[in-house]
């Protein structure tokens, strides 16, 4: 919320560094420290370590660790912990000691939308805290927490994960909200109550509750799931809704972040449950996709935790067509993606009753995207046919990048398919006819630069109004570094004139990765529409900066030399202070 509506005033900041409690801080992740001459010595959250090198001072409120070289304030220590910006650490902190966060330079309608959304979180915090007692003392929750207990599901996890239970009524909680204050507009606004004509009725009642947070603990949703015999679907969720949108939650993603960053992988899984049985195994790097598929919001999320996803599904087809698709998205945004395919008919709870080496062992069997698809296309051969197999595999060949990884998987296929060598060699036909230049392929994945400009231009289609201005800026279009992004200038134009013409012949799918980076803009919301706008402002931004440090690359190189000039000199220092400037704008709140 902090970069779309104003700015966290410096007495909320001043406010979070009093409260805060640094040895708190690390004591709850690292356990207890040991007391030296009015410092505490822990071992470091930041890398593994037998004896403890990493020294706080309590009054100071400062950490520095002597093995790797971590140090700063507490803002600073939530910040590499929890890998959050300024402002969500401020938040974070604010969060956990009390502290109302104060915004300056507000809008009388980001005023409004903030005062809405307070009251909202404060309902769901409070729904959630009901539904937590209700499952501990109701008689009619008894069921529940036998069902609970067979599924393995410990008091300890219960309460980490803050399960819950809806009573069997139609507005129990409805009524105990009420009498908190709260109206029935923002109870059915929340996705906790649905519209009647008898008013708004619980949406969730007779369902183990398991709330939904959001990276930072904010509950945003609900999932519910129906007691064995019960009626309706297995699994209910809240309504899509301005605060809930399933496709940006990770479950456990809360409580997962500083695994996720310690450990250097995510570990995601389909279900609820797993998520709860791998974290008390002590895989506490899991999260679920809430759905059968990570979307790219998802995605994203994981990007700013780490470069290593484990996707772990069932192996029967569902299973793997979920995970396909959750692949090719990862790999797409540049995570390193692996597959761990379950046993058929098992998921990563089933797994767990047979000990966590067990599911340790699934993990260190994963396979490679390529080995992942290869092994799929191999698994239809008997009931497609070897010539189907064979069409199929040259093309997620074609597709890879050369290499061993590329030759083992060869080699695979020629031995399944039983291969002549001609044959085997033809599998990877053309590869020097690639267009290796082109951005839609893997390029796309690997080069932040050519992503940038795709997105640069998918900002405009989402923005046709603002799009005239970038279309018209020559030294800007100049700056594009990729010439196939740089031809579909006069196509970006048509499109945003409200042309449906198709891409020039040869840059289709160039278009097509502009298209499919479109998605990621929604402009429908008023939020969506101004957030959109700053990155677009912020992608100009970061095609300069391309720019400008490869420049400052050329003249470093020219300074190697003898040939070099005084001039040569002054252009790299004010070179060097333009980037200062655009890196400034760039991580600014607005662009």
């Amino acid at each position: 919320m902090s970069a779309t509506f104003g700015r966290i005033a410096e007495r909320t900041v001043e406010a979070v560094k009093e409260r805060a409690d640094l040895v708190e801080l690390v004591e709850a992740r690292m356990g207890q420290g040991r007391r030296s001459g009015g410092q505490v010595m822990f071992r470091c959250p930041f890398h593994d370590e037998a004896t403890p090198s990493c020294r706080v001072h309590p009054a100071a409120k400062t950490f520095h660790c002597f093995g790797c070289g971590e140090g700063g304030d507490v803002i600073g220590y939530v910040r590499k912990l929890e890998n959050l910006s300024f402002g969500e650490a401020v938040e974070w902190l604010a969060d956990r000691y009390g502290i109302e966060v104060e915004r300056e330079d507000l809008s009388p309608f980001d005023r409004d939308r903030i005062d809405r959304t307070r009251r909202l979180d404060g309902l769901l915090e409070e729904v959630s805290a009901f539904y937590q007692r209700y499952l501990q003392v109701a008689d009619e929750a008894a069921p529940a927490r036998a069902y609970l207990v067979e599924r393995g599901i410990s008091a300890a996890s219960i309460e980490r994960f803050r399960l819950g239970f809806a009573p069997d009524d139609w507005d129990r909680m409805v009524k105990a909200a009420r009498a908190k204050g709260y109206s029935d507009e923002q109870l059915v606004e929340s996705g906790v109550a649905s519209s009647s004509k008898r008013g708004p009725l619980d949406r969730f009642r007779g369902r183990i509750t398991f709330p939904l947070t959001d990276a930072r603990g904010r509950v945003r949703g609900f999932g519910a799931r129906v007691m064995p015999g019960g009626d309706g679907p297995k699994y209910l969720n809240s309504s899509e809704s301005e605060i809930f949108k399933k496709g940006r939650i990770l479950y456990g993603l809360d409580l997962a972040r500083s695994s996720v960053a310690r450990r250097k992988r995510a570990i995601v899984v389909e279900g609820y449950t797993d998520v709860i049985a791998l974290h008390a195994a002590g895989f506490e790097e899991s999260v679920a996709a809430m759905g059968t598929s990570l979307t790219e919001d998802q995605v994203r999320e994981l990007r700013r935790l780490t470069d290593t996803v484990v996707l772990c599904f069932d192996a029967d087809a569902a299973g793997q067509g979920a995970a396909l698709r959750g692949m090719e998205i990862a790999e797409r945004s540049g995570l390193r993606v692996r597959i761990a395919g379950l046993p058929t008919g098992h998921d990563p709870a089933d797994l767990l009753r047979l000990g966590a080496p067990a599911f340790e062992s699934a993990l260190g069997a994963s396979e490679s995207v390529l080995a992942f698809r290869v092994g799929r296309i191999l698994a239809t051969a008997a009931t497609e046919g070897a010539d189907a197999s064979y069409a199929a595999v040259r093309v997620a060949l074609a597709a890879a990048a050369p290499g061993p990884e590329r030759d083992e998987q060869q080699r695979r296929v020629a031995g399944a398919l039983r291969l002549g060598r001609d044959t085997e060699a033809a599998l990877v036909p053309g590869r020097s006819r690639l267009p290796t230049a082109d951005p839609s392929r893997s390029t796309r994945r690997r080069d932040p630069r050519v992503e940038t400009e795709l997105k640069l231009f998918a900002a405009c289609l989402a923005l046709p109004r603002l799009a005239l201005e970038v279309l018209a800026d020559d030294e800007l279009i100049g700056r594009l570094a990729n010439p196939r992004v740089r031809a579909l200038v006069p196509w970006v134009g048509q499109r945003i004139g409200g042309s449906d013409n198709p891409a020039p012949e040869g840059l289709e799918g160039v278009a097509a990765a502009v298209l499919a980076y479109q998605a990621d803009f929604d402009v429908a919301s008023e939020d969506g529409y101004r957030e959109t706008a700053v990155a677009l402002r912020k992608l100009r931004v970061g095609v300069e900066l391309a720019a400008v440090e490869d420049a400052i690359a050329v003249l470093k190189e020219t300074l190697q030399t003898p040939e070099y000039t005084r001039e040569d000199l002054e252009r790299l220092k004010d070179l060097q202070a333009r980037r200062a400037h655009l890196r400034g704008r760039l991580h600014g709140s607005d662009g």
